[in-house]
C-alpha cells in the first residue's frame, strides 16, 4: 500500500480563496495587460560601499530575544476604530494612507498617522532586530479550528502597510538613513513570519515581502536623487522564501488539522474507522470554516462512492499483491478508502517531488504530472481526496487548468520575480550614470553589472525603449490572472 506523506493543503485552501485562473499549459505563453507602475528614473550609480544601505539588519545590530512576544503586543498598541478612520483615510476618505501617491497626502496628515502609531511602529522595529523568532502559539492543540489559530497575523498585515507608509514618506523627505531602517524593518519582519514554516506562514512572509517591495522600494527607486539598491537587492535571500521547511511540516500540519485522514494516508488507521474517514472525505470537498453539512446528503453520497468505487478498489488491491481473503475480510469502506488513498498519495508525490526545483522547471514537471493525473475525468474525477486537495477552487469555481500546489507555488516565487525586476530597473540606473544619462537600447548593452532573467521564461525579462521611455515586462503566467504580472513604465529623467 502507497504510505507516502501527502502534503498538508490547508495553504492550497487559502490560495483557493485568493488566488486567480491557473495556468494551463507546458510552455506557458505570456500576457500582457496589466497594471503599469510609472516610475521616474535619475541617473544613479551602484551604491558604495555594496553594503550601505542592505535591507535586512546586520548581524551586529541583532540583540538576543523573541520577536514573536513584541509582534504580538502590536495589537494593543492601535488606535481606535474611530481614530483609525480619521487618520487612515482623513478629510472623509479624500485621501487614502495607502493609495494616494506619497507627495499628494498632506503632511500634517502623515505626521499625526505615524504618531497615533508611534507606539506599534517602535514594537515593530525592535522586534526585527531580535536574533529569534519563535511563533508558539498553540496551533497543535487547537488542531486548527478554522482560520483561528493564524489570526495572530491579521494586526501584522496592517503593521506591514503602515510600515511602508512610513518609508514612503520618509522617501518623499529624502531622509534616506530613516528609510532605510524602516526598510529593513519590513524585510525582515517578512522573514520572521516564515520561521513557522507552515505554508500559510510562508504565503504570508510572500506578502509581506511584496508590500514592501511594492510600496517603499519601488518609491525609493522612482524618486529624484535616491541611493542605487542594486548591490542591496542582489543581497537578499534568495529563494526569498524557503521551500524545502514548508515542503516538510506539510505533512505534520495535516496530522493535527485531519488525524483520521493523516491515519488513513500513512496507512494506520484502524479498521472501525474507514466508515467515518469516508465521511469526512466527503465532506473536505467543499469545506470552509463556516459550512455545515446536511448529514443524510452526506451518507447518501459517501454510500454512492463506496458502491461505485468497490469494484475498481478491489481490483487495485489484488494487483498490489493484496491476498482475495484478505480483502474480503475488510468492510467495503476500507476497501474503497484504501484505494482513494493511494491513489491520491501516488498523485501528490508526483506533483511535490517537483516542489523545490526552479521554477520554471517545478512548473513543467507538475504540469505534466497534472494533464497525466486527468483531475476532470474518471477515475480521478471520483476521488474526493483528489479533488479537495489537490484541484484548485476560487471564487465557488473549479479550475482544473493546474493543480493548487502550483500556485501555491507561484505566489511563493513573486518576490523572487520583482525582486530580479527591480534588480534590472537599478541596473538601467546605473547604466544612465556612466552614459551621460541615456539608457540602453537593449539590455545586452549592460555589461558592468550581471542581469538577473525571468524565473518563469529563463531569460532576460522583456525590455523596450522609445526614446527616453521604456517599457519593462514580466508578464503572468498564461491562464493567470494578467494583474498576477508586472509592467514598469519607465521614463528616464536628463
Amino acid at each position: 500500500m502507497q504510505t507516502t506523506p501527502v502534503k498538508y493543503f490547508f495553504a492550497c485552501l487559502l490560495v483557493a480563496a485568493t488566488a486567480a485562473l491557473s495556468a494551463q499549459s507546458t510552455a506557458p505563453a505570456p500576457q500582457s495587460t496589466y497594471y503599469p507602475t510609472k516610475l521616474t528614473l535619475h541617473p544613479s550609480a551602484a551604491t558604495q560601499p555594496v553594503s550601505r544601505y542592505r535591507l535586512l539588519p546586520d548581524l551586529v545590530d541583532q540583540t538576543p530575544g523573541n520577536a514573536v512576544t513584541l509582534y504580538l503586543q502590536v495589537r494593543n498598541t492601535f488606535p481606535d476604530q474611530k481614530t483609525t478612520e480619521e487618520i487612515l483615510w482623513p478629510e472623509n476618505h479624500k485621501f487614502s494612507y495607502d493609495q494616494t501617491p506619497i507627495d499628494r497626502f498632506p503632511r500634517q496628515y502623515a505626521q499625526r498617522l505615524l504618531a497615533a502609531y508611534s507606539e506599534a511602529l517602535t514594537f515593530a522595529d525592535l522586534a526585527a532586530r531580535r536574533q529569534d523568532a519563535v511563533w508558539d502559539t498553540g496551533w497543535r492543540e487547537r488542531a486548527f479550528g478554522g482560520l483561528q489559530p493564524f489570526g495572530y497575523m491579521s494586526p501584522l498585515r496592517h503593521l506591514a502597510n503602515v510600515l511602508s507608509f512610513r518609508a514612503r514618506f520618509q522617501i518623499s523627505q529624502r531622509n534616506w538613513d530613516a528609510a532605510h531602517h524602516t526598510l529593513q524593518t519590513e524585510f525582515s519582519m517578512a522573514r520572521q513570519a516564515g520561521t513557522q514554516p507552515l505554508a500559510i506562514h510562508a504565503l504570508i512572509e510572500s506578502g509581506f515581502a511584496e508590500v514592501a517591495l511594492s510600496n517603499a522600494v519601488e518609491e525609493w527607486i522612482g524618486h529624484g536623487d535616491s541611493p542605487n539598491l542594486y548591490w542591496e537587492l542582489t543581497d537578499l535571500p534568495h529563494p526569498f522564501v524557503e521551500l524545502r521547511p514548508v515542503q516538510q511540516w506539510e505533512d505534520l500540519a495535516l496530522r493535527y488539522w485531519k488525524p483520521q485522514i493523516w491515519q488513513a494516508l500513512h496507512g494506520e488507521l484502524p479498521p472501525h474507522q474507514w466508515p467515518q474517514v469516508i465521511r469526512e472525505m466527503i465532506t473536505m470537498m467543499q469545506e470552509v470554516p463556516s459550512s455545515k453539512h446536511d448529514p443524510a446528503e452526506v451518507e447518501a453520497r459517501a454510500k454512492r462512492l463506496v458502491e461505485l468505487t468497490y469494484p475498481r478498489a478491489k481490483q487495485h488491491l489484488l494487483s498490489g499483491g493484496t491476498p482475495t481473503e484478505n480483502i474480503n475480510a475488510m468492510s467495503p469502506e476500507q476497501v474503497v478508502g484504501t484505494y482513494l488513498c493511494d491513489e491520491f498519495n501516488k498523485a501528490a508525490d508526483e506533483l511535490w517531488r517537483a516542489w523545490t526545483l526552479p521554477y520554471l522547471e517545478a512548473q513543467e514537471q507538475m504540469l505534466r504530472s497534472w494533464h497525466a493525473l486527468k483531475p476532470d475525468q474518471p477515475p480521478a474525477l471520483d476521488n474526493p481526496l483528489i479533488q479537495a486537495i489537490l484541484v484548485l477552487v476560487g471564487n465557488a469555481k473549479v479550475d482544473y487548468a493546474s493543480p493548487a500546489v502550483l500556485h501555491m507555488r507561484y505566489q511563493l516565487e513573486r518576490p523572487d520575480r520583482q525582486i530580479a525586476l527591480l534588480r534590472t530597473v537599478e541596473a538601467l540606473r546605473n547604466y544612465a550614470a556612466y552614459h551621460d544619462g541615456q539608457p540602453p537600447d537593449h539590455l545586452e548593452q549592460i555589461t558592468d553589472l550581471p542581469l538577473p532573467v525571468d524565473s518563469l521564461t529563463g531569460k532576460p525579462f522583456g525590455y523596450r525603449l522609445e526614446g527616453r521611455a521604456a517599457t519593462l515586462d514580466a508578464p503572468a503566467p498564461f491562464g493567470r490572472s494578467p494583474y498576477s504580472g508586472w509592467r514598469y513604465e519607465l521614463t528616464f529623467s536628463k
